[in-house]
C-alpha cells in the first residue's frame, strides 16, 4: 500500500504539524502508519484539525505528535521534539508526571487545572501553569495504545488572578487605612457592606456590617441622612457635603456627640451603567473647625490690626479693625493677596511690601517694619503705620503669615505736636521746680524770720518770770505772753513739720517706750491750753505698760495735738477725756471731747492739709488747718493709723490712733518728761552771746546774767570773734545769718584759736532744715538749737559735762 494510502485519515488537513506527518511518515521509532491503531489515526486526524492545543503519544516509548497550537506550547523544544518520546521533551518535569502517565496506562482519565510547572522552552527555567486533560487511546484489543492530550496554558492567566488578588488586598489595605472615613453601600436600603476603621471611629464601634443605614445608624434618620442617600441613588448624582454636622451616639447608651464631617455620597454603578451601591468617603473635620472657631476668635480678639494670608498667597482672615483698612478691596476674603496691596499702595510700593511676606512665608523669619508712611493710592492720603509680620501654622497644618499693624498717623501729628511744645513744657517744668524751690526757701526764711522776733520775747518772759516781778497783773500778762508764744512756736513747728513729711525729709529716731512716757509728754505740752479753757480732762491708762517702738518726741507731738485741737474746739468749760487700751497687737489711744463735732461731709477730709471744718459764724476758734494733717503723717510713719468718729456738729469728736504693740517687751530708755524749771544752781560760766538781732542778744545775755553767768555780747561776725579772743569764754552762742561774716565762718575762725578748741559752741539760729544743721556741726559747733531756745534745753547744754 502507498504512503499516500496509509496517511489517507490526513486528508483535507492543511496545517504545518500535518505537513510534517506526512514528511515523517516513515519514522522508524513511530513505526509505519498501516501499523497504526485505527483509534491511533482517528486521534492523530481529530488533533491536526484542531485549532485547540492537542497532543497524542502511543508506542513503547510514548512517542509524541501534536498540532500547531500545541507547537507554539514547546518554544524553542519544536520541531526537535516532533516524535520524541514524551518524557524527553518534558525531560526537566520528567519526574511530576511519571504518576499520570502511570495512570493513563492504567486505563483512566484525569484533568487538571492550572497546574505548576518549571520548564525550560526557550533557554531558561521559567515558571508555567497548564490546565490539560489526558485520555488513555485503545486498540482494537481494548489495550492501551497511547494517549490523547487536550491542554492550554494558563500561565498569564494565573499570573493575572495572582497580581488581581494582590492588586485587591492591597486596595482593601488602603481602604481600611485610608485616613478618611470609607463606607460601600448596597442596594435602595443602603446596606452596610463595607467600612473602614476611620468610619468605625467617627459612628462608634457598632454591628453595622450586613445592616441598612437607617438600622446600622438609627440616630441619622431623623438628621436628613437617609433621605440624601436615597437622592444619590435615585438620580445617580453625587452628593458633597462640607463641615456638616452630625450627631451620633458613639458609646452605648451614651450621650450623643456632635461632630462634623466634610463627605461625598459617589453612585456606583455596574456594567449596564445602573446604580447598585453608593461609596460614602470624607473626613471628621471636627476638630479644624473648632481650630478654625478659636483661631477666628484670637483673630477678632487681637488688639489693633490683624490679618492673615494663606500658603496659597490669599487673604484669609481678619478683624473687624482691619476692615476699613482694605474697604477699597473687593471681594476681599479669598482674594490674591499682590492685588490686594496693589489696589492699596499701587504698583510700585504694593509688590515691595509683598516681597516682605512671601520671605516670611517662605523662610519663617520675622519681620519688623520701621515706621511706614506712604501716600495710599487708592484714598490718595497719606497714612503711617507700624507693622510685623510672622508666620503661623494655620487650623489646616499648613503655613501661612499674620501681620500685626497700627495707625500712628493721628500719633505722628500728636508727635509733632509734642515735638513743637516739648521745650515749652520743659520751661514750665524749671519753672515749677524753681517755684518749689523757692517754696522751700519761703517757709525756711519764714520760719526764721518768725523765731528771731521771737526769741527775745521768750527771753524776756524768762526774764520776767527769775526776776519774780510782784505784779499779779505782770504775772497774768506774762503768762498770756507765754501761752501765746508757745502757740505760736507750735504753729511754726507744725508748719514745717507737715513740709518736711510730705517731702519724706523726717527721720524718726525708734526706740523702745513706755507708752505711759509718750502721754505724760503729750499732757504736760497741751494742760496749760486745756487749763486756761477751764477744761475738765478724765485720763484713763491702765496700770500695766503698753511697749510700742516709735520716735517718743513725735508721738507726744501727735498725741499733743489731739488735745489741743479738743481743747481749741470745745466750748469753754468743755469735757475732754483721754482712754487709752490695749486691742489684740494694736495700743488705742482714744480722744474724745463735748466739742462744736464735724459734719459728715468732713469727716474723710479733716486729715487734708490746710482743710478747716466751717465752723461758727465767729470762728473765734480757727487755725492753719495743718495739726491733723501732721498727727496723720506721724502715725503712718510709725505704721499707725487714725481715724475719726462724730455724730454731727455740736456732738463732740472722737479721736483715735492706732500703734503696733511691740512684739517684745524689753524697753529701751525712757524719756523723761521736760519740767519746766525755775533758778536752776549751776557753776558761773563765761558766755558770749553773738547775734545781729540786737534785742535778741541783749535779752539773752540779761536772762544769763541774772543765771549768775558772765554774759559778753557781739552783734555780728567779725566783733563775735574779736570778743571770743578777748573774753575767752567757756561757751559761745551764736547766731547763722549775721553781715559782715555769718556764724559758719565765723565758728571755723574761733576753732582755730589756742582757746577755741575748749570752748562749747551753740549755734542758736532761726535756720532749723536738717542741711542747715549739717552745715553747723561741719563748721565746728557742738549743737544746733532752734530759736525759739528752750530754756531748760540751753540751761542743759550749759552746765553739761
Amino acid at each position: 500500500m502507498g504512503t499516500h494510502d496509509q496517511l489517507s485519515f490526513l486528508s483535507g488537513i492543511r496545517s504545518p504539524m500535518a505537513a510534517l506527518l506526512r514528511e515523517h511518515a516513515g519514522n522508524p521509532s513511530m513505526g509505519s502508519p498501516e501499523q497504526w491503531a485505527a483509534p491511533i489515526k482517528a486521534a492523530i486526524s481529530l488533533m491536526l484539525g484542531s485549532g485547540f492545543p492537542m497532543a497524542v503519544a502511543w508506542g513503547p516509548q510514548l512517542n509524541m505528535v501534536y498540532n500547531d497550537s500545541y507547537a507554539k506550547l514547546l518554544g524553542a523544544k519544536h520541531p526537535a521534539s516532533w516524535g520524541q518520546p514524551l518524557l524527553e521533551v518534558w525531560h526537566e518535569v520528567a519526574e511530576e508526571i511519571r504518576p499520570l502517565i502511570a495512570t493513563v496506562h492504567a486505563g483512566d482519565t484525569f484533568y487538571l487545572e492550572n497546574m505548576p510547572f518549571t520548564v525550560c522552552r526557550n533557554g531558561f527555567d521559567e515558571e508555567t501553569w497548564f490546565t490539560y486533560s489526558w485520555s488513555p487511546i485503545r486498540d482494537e484489543l481494548g489495550e492501551v495504545a497511547g494517549f490523547f492530550c487536550a491542554c492550554t496554558e494558563t500561565t498569564r492567566t494565573v499570573l493575572a488572578e495572582r497580581h488581581a488578588r494582590a492588586e485587591h488586598d492591597r486596595l482593601t489595605a488602603l481602604f481600611q487605612e485610608a485616613p478618611g472615613f470609607l463606607a460601600v453601600l448596597r442596594g435602595p436600603q443602603h446596606v452596610m457592606e463595607n467600612f473602614n476603621a476611620a468610619y468605625e471611629q467617627l459612628v462608634g464601634h457598632r454591628n453595622l456590617r450586613g445592616l441598612p443605614v437607617a438600622v446600622a445608624l438609627p440616630e441619622v434618620v431623623e438628621q436628613g441622612f437617609i433621605a440624601l442617600l436615597d437622592q444619590v441613588y435615585t438620580s445617580g448624582e453625587p452628593f458633597r457635603g462640607s463641615a456638616v454636622e452630625v450627631s451620633l451616639n458613639r458609646t452605648p447608651g451614651g450621650p450623643p456627640v456632635q461632630a462634623f464631617v466634610d463627605f461625598v455620597y459617589q453612585p456606583l454603578r455596574d456594567a449596564t451603567g445602573d446604580v447598585y451601591g453608593i461609596l460614602v468617603q470624607g473626613h471628621e473635620v471636627t476638630a479644624l473647625r473648632r481650630n478654625t472657631a478659636l483661631f477666628s476668635q484670637i483673630i477678632e480678639q487681637a488688639p489693633g490690626g490683624v490679618y492673615v494670608v494663606d500658603t496659597q498667597f490669599r487673604v484669609m482672615q481678619m478683624n473687624a479693625e482691619t476692615l476699613p483698612f482694605f474697604a477699597s478691596v473687593e471681594p476681599l476674603i479669598g482674594r490674591d493677596f499682590d492685588e490686594a496691596l496693589e489696589i492699596v499702595w499701587g504698583p510700585e510700593i504694593g509688590p515691595q511690601i509683598a516681597s516682605v511676606f512671601r520671605h516670611t512665608l517662605a523662610t519663617g523669619e520675622r519681620y519688623v517694619s520701621p515706621r511706614f508712611s506712604e501716600q495710599r493710592q487708592d484714598l490718595g492720603v497719606e497714612q503711617a503705620f507700624e507693622w510685623e509680620t510672622q508666620r503661623i501654622t494655620l487650623p489646616d497644618g499648613q503655613h501661612g503669615v499674620v501681620c500685626y499693624f497700627q495707625d500712628v498717623t493721628e500719633r505722628e501729628l500728636a508727635e509733632a505736636a509734642r515735638r513743637e511744645s516739648e521745650e515749652r513744657v520743659h520751661r514750665l517744668a524749671a519753672e515749677l521746680s524753681d517755684a518749689d524751690r523757692r517754696k522751700d526757701v519761703f517757709l525756711a526764711t519764714l520760719a526764721h524770720e518768725l523765731r528771731n522776733p521771737l526769741a527775745p520775747m521768750r527771753n524776756g518772759l524768762q526774764i520776767m518770770k527769775l526776776t519774780k516781778t510782784n505784779s499779779d497783773a505782770a504775772e497774768r500778762v506774762r503768762a498770756m505772753m507765754d501761752r501765746q508764744l508757745s502757740q505760736l512756736v507750735r504753729l511754726v513747728d507744725d508748719l514745717l513739720d507737715v513740709s518736711r513729711i510730705t517731702q519724706g525729709k523726717v527721720e524718726l529716731r525708734v526706740e523702745r517706750i513706755d507708752l505711759k512716757t509718750v502721754l505724760a509728754a503729750a499732757l504736760e505740752a497741751s494742760r496749760p491750753a486745756i487749763e486756761e479753757a477751764d477744761h475738765e480732762l478724765t485720763v484713763d491708762v491702765p496700770d500695766a505698760p503698753i511697749f510700742v517702738d516709735g520716735d517718743a518726741a513725735r508721738l507726744a507731738q501727735a498725741v499733743s495735738n489731739l488735745l489741743n485741737n479738743s481743747a481749741k474746739y470745745t466750748r469753754r468749760g468743755g469735757h475732754i477725756r483721754m482712754t487709752v487700751w490695749r486691742e489684740d497687737s494694736m495700743a488705742v489711744v482714744a480722744v474724745k471731747d463735748n466739742g462744736i463735732g464735724i459734719p459728715p461731709a468732713m469727716r474723710e477730709r479733716v486729715f487734708e492739709m490746710f482743710t478747716q471744718v466751717d465752723r461758727t459764724l465767729e470762728k473765734t476758734t480757727g487755725g492753719l488747718g495743718i495739726g491733723l494733717s501732721l498727727v496723720k503723717g506721724l502715725l503712718e510713719m510709725h505704721g499707725g493709723t487714725v481715724e475719726v468718729t462724730s455724730d454731727g456738729e455740736g456732738m463732740g469728736s472722737e479721736f483715735v490712733l492706732r500703734l503696733p504693740v511691740a512684739t517684745s517687751v524689753v524697753a529701751g530708755p525712757q524719756r523723761e518728761s521736760r519740767q519746766s524749771t525755775g533758778v536752776v544752781p549751776f557753776a558761773p560760766r563765761r558766755i558770749l552771746v553773738v547775734d545781729d538781732n540786737v534785742d535778741s542778744a541783749d535779752s539773752l545775755g540779761q536772762m544769763l546774767e541774772i543765771l549768775g553767768n558772765e554774759v559778753r555780747t557781739a552783734n555780728d561776725g567779725e566783733a563775735g570773734i574779736a570778743a571770743a579772743a578777748q573774753f575767752r569764754p567757756d561757751v559761745v552762742l551764736m547766731d547763722i545769718g549775721m553781715p559782715k561774716l555769718n556764724g559758719y565762718e565765723a565758728a571755723r575762725r574761733m576753732r582755730q584759736h589756742p582757746s577755741g578748741a575748749a570752748m562749747l559752741l551753740v549755734a542758736l539760729t532761726g535756720w532749723g532744715q536738717e542741711d542747715d544743721r549739717k552745715k553747723s556741726a561741719d563748721a565746728g559747733f557742738n549743737h544746733h538749737l532752734v530759736k525759739p531756745v528752750d530754756v531748760d534745753a540751753l540751761i542743759k547744754l550749759i552746765t553739761g559735762p
